[in-house]
């Protein structure tokens, strides 16, 4: 079964271009052997790292999303590891979510309800709401 993952790399700052585009290569090359189909790919950026990660302060940033089989994923981790140039790695699963919808409340839904209903002329409108009874009361002061 192949699940969609997130493969975030960070190489040794000191790399040159050729380099980070040779490893690139290799990480490439580890993804398509496992199986994998490549999404979506991030141009490498030099970034500064937010604490000392083996001895260095900045690192180039790579980032993947690809479809990977789930039991290949074990096998990618260990080659990735054991590429001396990378620092730091990440494969995580791109979990898919629903945007969650907002409740109206009941001001907005009784505003949008009496906006969506045609208006009617001043004499039809002024006796509906003489009719209606008096929903906000004022607060009952505590006894002392």
């Amino acid at each position: 079964m192949t699940r969609s993952y997130e493969v975030m790399v960070y190489l040794k700052a000191v790399l040159t271009d050729e380099e980070v585009a040779a490893i690139l290569g290799r990480v490439k090359g580890y993804l398509t052997e496992a199986g994998a189909q490549i999404e979506e790919e991030k141009p490498p950026e030099k970034k500064r790292l937010p604490y000392i990660i083996k001895k260095n302060r900045d690192g180039i940033y790579c980032y993947f999303k690809a479809s990977i089989p789930a039991e290949a994923v074990a096998g990618l981790r260990d080659r990735i590891r054991l590429t001396e140039e990378i620092i730091r790695f990440m494969i995580s699963v791109v979990v898919p979510f629903k945007p969650v919808k907002k409740k109206k409340s009941k001001k907005k839904a009784a505003a949008e309800a009496a906006a969506a209903q045609p208006q009617a002329g001043p004499a039809e409108a002024a006796e509906p709401a003489a009719a209606e009874p008096e929903t906000e009361k004022a607060p009952a002061e505590p006894e002392s």
